[in-house]
């Protein structure tokens, strides 16, 4: 069940969007949800919504746009209403839902959001944690994405391959989480004495997506270490009178979860320092 009761203009202005089902326990979508949604084509509405503003569904491209419904329910009313093509939301086949599960097992409600997609195609078939009436036999693919609060803790997971059978069944996904390593080494100037107090800024793409900054400062000895994720990260390192350093952390560098980079700082001739 949805922890979201009300749906506002979430959608707005969202042309990539083709298919929705609105998530039971949502009890209301208002006004401009789908404002200029010109490509939904199909809207599944379970019986919990009870209200609809009249403007919800503005500027769609209606000609083309199917409500899927509960009969006597307020969304078949509102169809009716708006001269909006609808069917009755009626079995026939399974539903496939996905599970997905931390590496403790613990079930993750929220933080992703979840596509379904033909075996043997890119078509998308419907989004949302449920996927209606698939015909027993048939393979479909389910795709989950995380959000940034999940994808910086997480790996992105494969797409799951699920065999429909005669009865509803679930595709279960297991998150793996990104391993933390230590960055640590050393500030130096040409001649091999420390830098003392430089600072540190390392900066990976989790997932290819989300960026995450990590700071810190060497010591008087200009030792440092730096907590990360392991995968490919860039240091700089800048200290006043110097330089900057840029370093690559590749996960290649990384030994027994630890990356050493010794870093080496040129000192700014005092005529070129304003």
């Amino acid at each position: 069940t949805s922890q979201v009761k009300n749906m506002y203009n979430m959608f707005e202005n969202c042309e990539s969007l083709t298919v929705l089902e609105i998530p039971d326990g949502v009890t209301a979508v208002r006004s401009l949800a789908f404002k200029n949604a010109k490509n939904l084509t199909q809207l599944i509405v379970p019986e919990s919504v009870t209200t609809l503003d009249n403007d919800a569904i503005l500027e769609t491209n209606s000609s083309s746009l199917v409500m899927y419904v509960v009969p006597g329910s307020t969304a078949e009313q509102y169809a009716i209403d708006h001269g909006i093509s609808y069917e009755n939301l009626t079995n026939t086949g399974s539903a496939v839902s996905v599970k997905v599960t931390d590496p403790d097992g613990e079930t993750i409600a929220n933080g992703y959001s979840v596509s379904w997609y033909a075996s043997d195609s890119d078509t998308l078939l419907g989004t949302g944690k449920k996927l209606r009436n698939v015909q027993d036999g048939t393979q479909v693919v389910c795709r989950v994405i995380l959000n940034e609060e999940l994808g910086s803790l997480y790996i992105q997971p494969d797409d799951v391959t699920y065999t429909a059978g005669s009865t509803d069944g679930t595709a279960e996904i297991t998150l793996r989480a990104f391993e933390t390593i230590t960055v640590r080494g050393t500030v130096k100037d040409a001649d091999g004495a420390a830098i003392p107090n430089a600072a540190l800024e390392l900066k990976q793409t989790l997932n290819g997506m989300y960026d995450k900054t990590v700071e810190a400062q060497a010591d008087e000895a200009g030792a440092f270490t730096l907590d990360a994720k392991k995968a490919r990260a860039a240091l700089t390192v800048s200290a006043e009178g110097y330089y900057d350093g840029a370093y690559a952390v590749s996960e290649s560098s990384i030994q027994e979860s630890t990356a050493v980079v010794n870093a080496v700082l040129e000192k700014i001739p005092a005529d070129k320092i304003t």
